[in-house]
């Protein structure tokens, strides 16, 4: 609606377009005659957007996982492309662009993908980088107060403190899975979410069989990597998992080293451990030297 507003550039921006849509968000499709001249085209789309008057936040959800798609599909060449246009987008036309914003999302962190896979990190050093980290109290029990609420559970806050306790750490995601379980379960742990119901639900259903697939894009992820790097990782992670606590950076070398073979080093391991910080995997004691999972869950 607003490029038809602003005259015959809209109208030569709409003319190249094969089909738009709006399914939940904003779909464009371009004739095939036109696909070669995407970026072309969509910085079009953004100036003319300005003339509209009207402040524009665009939000890129997931871009490391486009990033990564396109680098396995066309090349990394091609990645480093688009980045390359997204930040002329942002910057180049600064002079003329006063209202647009740009927001990036990703589950995953940017950094294994700029740094080491594509190798320019420079491409996205305007942007200020923000981490959504855990829900804070008293948020975290505030949300376990209402999901218990409206699914009809009585919960103490002693009840809660070990809820969370055994999440490890109040993020929402975990929050409602737990919620979830729970209402598949009541029948058998009854209507009050004692310690010892949360317990249950926990070695049944959230750490159990039926949810063993909403943990499958952890293990997912680590298919970005070589096969010998997602192999260490797998079996760092593996190693922490049946530890009955914290385990000792030198130990993991040692399975890092194992998997990667002779060209193993000090900095490829800090790199991954580094990755696996940011993704939220493990959490490391700086003063034992020490790794443990971030998520108790997981």
């Amino acid at each position: 609606a607003k490029l038809k507003t602003i005259g015959q550039r809209g109208a030569d921006i709409l003319g190249r377009l094969q089909e738009i849509g709006i399914d939940g968000l904003f779909q464009a499709k371009l004739k095939p005659a036109e696909a070669a001249q995407w970026p072309e085209l969509a910085a079009g789309v953004v100036a003319a957007l300005e003339q509209a008057g009207q402040p524009i936040l665009f939000l890129w959800d997931e871009l490391p996982a486009m990033l990564a798609t396109i680098a396995a599909r066309e090349g990394v060449e091609k990645a480093r492309e688009y980045l390359a246009w997204f930040r002329s987008l942002r910057l180049d036309g600064n002079d003329n662009l006063r209202l647009h914003r740009f927001v990036v999302a990703g589950s995953t962190g940017l950094n294994y993908l700029l740094d080491r896979r594509l190798a320019r990190p420079e491409l996205i050093n305007d942007f200020r980088r923000v981490e959504v980290g855990p829900l804070e109290p008293p948020s975290d029990r505030e949300l376990c107060l209402a999901l218990a609420g409206a699914a009809r559970f009585a919960i103490t806050d002693g009840a809660i403190e070990h809820l969370l306790k055994r999440i490890g750490q109040p993020v929402p995601y975990f929050i409602q899975l737990f919620f979830t379980q729970a209402e598949l379960t009541r029948r058998r742990i009854g209507a009050e979410l004692t310690t010892s119901a949360i317990d249950d639900v926990f070695r049944s259903h959230v750490v159990g069989r039926p949810c063993k697939a909403y943990f499958d894009q952890y293990r997912r992820r680590l298919q970005r990597y070589p096969n010998e790097v997602e192999a260490a990782a797998v079996a760092m992670l593996a190693a922490i998992a049946i530890s009955p606590g914290p385990v000792e950076m030198e130990r993991l070398y040692a399975i890092y080293g194992s998997q990667i073979g002779p060209s193993a080093g000090r900095t490829g391991f800090a790199d991954l451990l580094a990755d696996l910080e940011c993704d939220w995997y493990l959490q490391c004691n700086p003063e034992t030297g020490t790794y443990s999972f971030y998520m108790a869950v997981m």
